[in-house]
């Protein structure tokens, strides 16, 4: 960060109360202390990206000494000294007002208007706009059987339905309190200082701009990313992983990525393969490679000096979480490396508990210890391994130190930044040009940078098909573009319904992931019965078409921060009955997908916000702003093409390879028949993109009374093997049959179906030329 010098303090005469720095027109960053003891919070050097601050006006008090005040463009601050109130205004109108306490300096405390709603907080499960109730700030372990009342990450940022966010940089342990008492919204501290950045719209998509502007925005990942991944809970031997793999091509069922459960390892974290279960590992993954699929590790951040082997025999017959040929009572520890981290100092504390070990967790605000730390996974990748799972950053003790010099008692919940940062970068650094990637599961606020991550562990019940959905959106709302509700959640038998309809939930996650079991057949995509497995396969195939529209939506985030999966209400703000709504997502800006959340009906009450939506498998056509009552088909998810917006669309396939290109691609429209889109293309694998390699081809629609016009401008942009033509098919929904259709290349073919009322016109196009297609009506 630049510009601290720019501060203005509020006050009294030689007694400030706030230091503020302003950022922009819409973003202060403020400092509050009765006792102007103004301390930066020791991490945001790290959270907050390098950005300037802007100088306000210059503070002025009014004749009595009761009141300062600053500004700079549309926000002003101003502190009435008496009564200890900075009130946070824009263009003159009051948004909030924080309390400053003489006693309390540590309570965080603003107004909250009648019916005003939250967002936020972390990552959430029990609900999603809040108006009441309270919240630990505070990182556990949370299995599904918890997550009502805690969760994996939780941290002091949060946004309001009346177009504001706050990031308080603080990241000690943390009581929120909304409205207790009324009209107040409260979180007090264990300590730090309260150290906060404000930001105001209204808008929610110009809030996460700017949020994610100081915070980071997440790059893209590579293509083969937005594929299916399975991990089998517990691991699957060699031999099985080889055969799953296998399945999937029989069964015509796309798989891209196999991340390896926990024992895959011979001890924690000995990070070398158990050889009872991969005797040839190298092989295996060499194998995997020419399928298509990429190898992940799961392993948590401690070095296990001890098993507790009573734990895990309990852990292991309640939810049989160890494979077969493992000893029930295995040391699994990794004692020498151990007691070198600790001779080195690594360690941020000695004697972590966790459920699978005690040991060490190393200090990642130390170079060294991550250094260290890495070096032991390289072998890993040079064998053929892609990315890591890092799981279980919940458990560092309060006592724990960093080299940073963190408060010992902050350090536990921020621990999760410096862990996932760590692993990323690392892997970044390790393959050079290419992206990197994590799956992580304890997030902090910027961890959005580092992607992706996980929605913690689930089980096939309808109530989690909703949680999940709250706690995603959640994530969304925090800048956080690519997370993963598990498939089938993470054991578990599920019924040939939850089957069905857990999948047509999931699936469509940023990041689709699914757990299946080698002790229960009916946890894979062929299983219970012939129906599920039909189902599994078209709603994979359909997320691999929605490869390019995904694809695009990616690059949209990196550049915005406007995350893949929207809740309704970023899409449609100004429509106040979105503001609620959590059991209905947007697919970017074009796709609404509403899974059914209950096992007592197999109807379900639907929104439609303002427009023409079309049901994606049937063509029926729902007008908003409406809410009506559908009875979805058991075999297909309640998903939704809002008419006037251009999907593009890819074909089917196994896997993504390395070098797939957008050569073949399906443009989808329902009426009106007005609107535009386009396509993002790059190399998909490397980081190139950064420095402009990447190309933008636009679609086109204009209607008017006697024609419809579609404009393929020359495409914009290069990349590395770019294609020159690509065969394009536009498929027109409820369109009246056509008179004439003419283009301007040679070799367009159309056909009308009048019984669907669909018009398909294909042609190859040259993407370095114009294309233009008219399509006349037909005279009456």
């Amino acid at each position: 960060m630049t510009g601290m010098e720019s501060c203005i303090f509020l006050g009294a005469i030689n007694r400030p109360f706030a230091r503020a720095y302003f950022i922009n027109e819409g973003t202060v960053r403020l400092c509050t202390d009765a006792k102007g003891d103004f301390r930066e919070a020791p991490f945001a050097r790290d959270v907050l990206l390098p950005h300037d601050m802007q100088p306000g006006t210059p503070a002025s008090i009014d004749e009595n000494g009761s009141i300062s005040s600053t500004s700079h463009n549309r926000l002003s601050l101003s502190l009435e000294t008496a009564g200890n109130i900075l009130a946070i205004n824009h263009d003159g109108t009051t948004i909030i007002q924080q309390h400053i306490h003489e006693k309390d300096p540590l309570l965080f405390d603003i107004t909250a208007k009648p019916g005003e709603g939250f967002y936020g907080f972390g990552e959430w499960f029990n609900a999603f706009r809040r108006t009441d109730g309270s919240l630990s700030l505070y990182n556990h372990e949370a299995p599904a059987f918890t997550q009502h009342k805690r969760t994996y990450s939780a941290f002091p940022c949060f946004l309001s339905d009346r177009g504001y966010m706050i990031l308080i940089l603080n990241a000690h342990r943390g009581m929120t309190r909304i409205n207790k008492p009324r009209g107040r919204l409260t979180i007090r501290f264990s300590g730090g200082s309260l150290d906060y950045v404000f930001i105001y719209g209204p808008s929610f998509r110009m809030i996460l701009e700017r949020y994610t502007s100081l915070t980071g925005r997440p790059p893209l990942v590579p293509l083969w990313a937005f594929g299916l991944w399975n991990t089998a809970y517990p691991v699957e031997n060699q031999e099985q992983t080889l055969a799953r793999i296998e399945q999937h091509r029989v069964k015509n069922i796309p798989l891209d990525a196999v991340i390896f459960d926990y024992h895959w390892e011979q001890g924690f974290h000995t990070f070398t393969w158990r050889k009872k279960l991969f005797p040839d590992h190298k092989a295996m993954l060499a194998r995997m490679k020419t399928h298509g699929v990429r190898a992940g590790l799961i392993y948590t951040p401690y070095i296990n000096k001890k098993a507790l082997s009573l734990y895990k025999l309990l852990v292991r017959l309640y939810v049989k979480n160890a494979p077969r040929g493992v000893p029930f009572l295995s040391s699994d520890n990794a004692h020498e490396l151990y007691i070198e981290a600790d001779k080195k100092e690594y360690f941020a504390h000695k004697n972590v508990t966790w459920w699978l070990g005690r040991g060490g967790a190393p200090d990642f605000t130390d170079p060294d210890a991550v250094n260290w730390w890495f070096d032991l996974q390289k072998p890993l990748l040079d064998d053929g391994v892609y990315f890591f799972k890092n799981d279980g950053g919940e458990y560092l003790p309060e006592t724990a130190v960093s080299s940073t010099g963190l408060v010992k008692s902050e350090f536990h919940n921020i621990y999760s930044f410096y862990y996932t940062r760590a692993v990323f970068e690392k892997s970044q650094e390790y393959h050079r040009g290419d992206r990197a990637l994590v799956f992580s599961r304890t997030n902090w606020a910027g961890t959005q940078r580092f992607p992706g991550i996980f929605l913690g562990d689930q089980t096939p019940e309808f109530k989690h098909i909703a949680a999940t959905m709250r706690c995603g959106l959640n994530m969304s709302l925090l800048g956080y573009a690519y997370w993963g509700a598990d498939v089938l959640g993470l054991y578990r038998k599920p019924s040939a319904l939850l089957h069905k309809r857990y999948t047509q939930w999931a699936i469509f996650s940023p990041l689709a992931r699914y757990f299946s079991s080698p002790f229960d057949e009916d946890r894979n995509p062929w299983g219970i019965d012939e129906s599920c497995e039909e189902n599994f396969r078209r709603h994979a195939d359909l997320r691999y078409r929605l490869l390019p529209y995904y694809y695009r939506l990616a690059h949209e985030a990196s550049i915005t921060g406007i995350p893949i999966l929207r809740p309704l209400c970023l899409e449609f703000q100004e429509d106040r009955e979105t503001l609620s709504i959590a059991d209905q997502v947007m697919i970017g800006d074009s796709l609404m997908l509403c899974p059914l959340v209950s096992d007592t009906s197999n109807t379900r009450e639907i929104y439609f916000p303002k427009g023409q939506w079309y049901d994606i498998w049937d063509g029926t056509c729902h007008s908003g702003p409406s809410r009506e009552i559908i009875s979805p088909p058991g075999d297909r998810a309640p998903l939704f093409v809002l008419g006037g917006k251009p999907v593009i669309m890819g074909p089917v396939m196994p896997f993504i390879a390395d070098d797939h290109r957008f050569s073949d691609i399906e443009i989808r429209m329902y009426p009106p028949f007005n609107g535009a889109s386009f396509l993002y293309e790059d190399d998909g694998r490397t980081r190139e993109y950064e420095k402009g390699r990447y190309a933008l081809q636009h679609i086109v629609f204009r209607q008017k009374e006697d024609e419809i016009g579609i404009l393929i401008p020359p495409v914009e942009g290069s990349f590395d093997n770019q294609p020159a033509h690509r065969n394009v098919t536009l498929e027109l929904y409820m369109i009246t049959e056509p008179g004439e259709v003419s283009s301007t290349v040679d070799n367009m073919q159309h056909v009308y179906d009048r019984n669907t009322r669909t018009l398909s016109i294909s042609l190859n196009i040259a993407l370095q030329n114009k294309t233009e297609i008219i399509i006349m009506q037909k005279n009456k």
